[in-house]
C-alpha cells in the first residue's frame, strides 16, 4: 500500500530515515479505522482490551463515549471519525497535561503495531520530523513498513474542540 498518495504536499515522500532512530521506539503505534497514529509511550497510562465503551447521545463524531478504568471515568476519542459507532480492541489510555491540571482521555484503536502482541526490532523504526504541520502532528513514524503520524496528545484535544482547523 503507498501511504505516500494521502500525505499533505507539505510532507515530502522522500524523507530519509535515520539508520537507527531511537526516538522511533518511544511510541505506541496503532490503527484507527484505516489511518495509523503514534502516541508517546511517555503519556500512555494503560492499554485496555476489548473496553466497555458508554455511549453519549448527540456527541461530536470525534467522541464514542465514556469508559471506566480504576474508577475513573473517561471520554474516548475516535481519531477513524467513524459514521457508526465502532467496537474498538483496545483504549489507550493517555495523560495529557501535567500534575494536578492533568486529565486522562481513551483513544480508540482497532489494532496495535507497537508495542504489541509481537516484538518491532527498533532497527525497522524511523521518525521523521514535519515541520510546518499542524500543532498536534509532530512527525512521521515508519514502523515495520506502516506509516503512522506521530500524534502530540497535549494539543490534539485542542485541535479537536476547535471550531477552526489547526
Amino acid at each position: 500500500m503507498n501511504f505516500s498518495s494521502n500525505l499533505s504536499p507539505l510532507v515530502s515522500p522522500n524523507l530519509a530515515p535515520a539508520a537507527h532512530d531511537v526516538v522511533a521506539s518511544l511510541y505506541c503505534v496503532f490503527r484507527a479505522g484505516e489511518d495509523y497514529f503514534a502516541l508517546p509511550l511517555l503519556q500512555v497510562e494503560e492499554i485496555i482490551s476489548a473496553p466497555v465503551i458508554a455511549e453519549l447521545p448527540a456527541s461530536p463524531p470525534f467522541l464514542l463515549g465514556t469508559l471506566v478504568s480504576a474508577g475513573e471515568s473517561m471520554p474516548v476519542l475516535d481519531l477513524a471519525l467513524s459514521p457508526v459507532l465502532p467496537d474498538p480492541r483496545y483504549g489507550i489510555v493517555v495523560r495529557i497535561g501535567a500534575g494536578r491540571a492533568a486529565i486522562k482521555v481513551a483513544i480508540a484503536a482497532d489494532d496495535l503495531i507497537s508495542p504489541g502482541a509481537a516484538t518491532v526490532p527498533e532497527s525497522t523504526m524511523h521518525f521523521s520530523p514535519t515541520p510546518g504541520m499542524a500543532r498536534f502532528i509532530q512527525g512521521r513514524l515508519n514502523c515495520s513498513g506502516v506509516t503512522a503520524w506521530a500524534l502530540n496528545p497535549d494539543f490534539l484535544i485542542n485541535a479537536l474542540l476547535s471550531p477552526t482547523r489547526d
